[in-house]
């Protein structure tokens, strides 16, 4: 699969084993959630998408690819 190949060749393999981890970890960090907030204001097109949706999606990512 594309996504492991990759992180084999970066060499963050392990990143990919704990993204489960990672993301909960990220999903509670309010300076990322401020960041977000942020972006969506300059980028409007992207203003109708909520920081915990994304990392859900990240999430669903990860089960789909098996980690």
């Amino acid at each position: 699969m594309a996504v492991i190949h990759t992180a084999t060749k970066r060499g963050s393999l392990e990143e990919i084993n704990e993204f489960g981890e990672i993301c909960v970890d990220m999903q509670k960090d309010e300076v990322l959630h401020r960041l977000w907030n942020n972006y969506i204001e300059e980028n409007t097109y992207a203003g109708h998408l909520k920081f915990d949706e994304i990392i859900e999606n990240v999430l669903e990512v990860g089960r789909f690819i098996g980690r």
